[in-house]
């Protein structure tokens, strides 16, 4: 491995070993409080839109472990919260932050090389998974089943806030 290298490989190893140690928080987070619902489909929501989006991208690996751990644990009290709403309220707010995310410009790490066909095409991914969780959401509501579209709504709201988050940071900088 030439010296160039060593930095890319350290940083896919890096990658590699907090994927495992999120996905060991996450199952074990799902076994302890029972609840697979609650908290798969918002990650899942999550990490579906942020790989199309982008977001925030913490600076040390050890930070993006913490955050990642506690977007996880709060899934399931944020959820059984949500789920109490009003639905005619919830639907109001669930139709806002998902025109919100549909037409939201991305925000790239500033490490990641997206060229603009990329970007398109990700934003054609991105508005498609929109309307998708859309889909679920309705059909779990005509189904009766309410937990599932909260869920995908708290994962979508988090994907959002990501982005905000790191718009305004790139704003501070400049």
């Amino acid at each position: 491995i030439s010296s160039d290298e060593i930095a890319w490989c350290i940083y896919v190893i890096e990658k590699l070993i907090l994927r495992i140690v999120f996905l060991t928080v996450t199952f074990t987070w799902v076994v302890l409080t029972q609840s697979p619902i609650e908290t798969l489909l918002p990650i899942a929501a999550f990490c579906l839109l942020r790989s199309k989006i982008g977001g925030y991208h913490a600076k040390h690996a050890a930070l993006c472990l913490l955050l990642s751990s506690l977007l996880v644990i709060t899934c399931k009290p944020i959820v059984d919260v949500l789920v109490k709403i009003d639905s005619a309220a919830f639907w109001a707010i669930n139709l806002f932050v998902s025109l919100v995310a549909y037409f939201i410009s991305p925000a790239y790490p500033d490490e990641a090389e997206i060229s603009d066909e990329d970007a398109i095409a990700n934003s054609k991914i991105k508005r498609v998974l929109i309307i998708l969780i859309l889909s679920v959401q309705v059909l779990a509501e005509v189904l009766n089943v309410r937990i599932i579209s909260v869920s995908l709504f708290y994962g979508v709201m988090m994907a959002i806030t990501s982005v905000l988050i790191k718009t305004k940071g790139r704003k501070k900088t400049q």
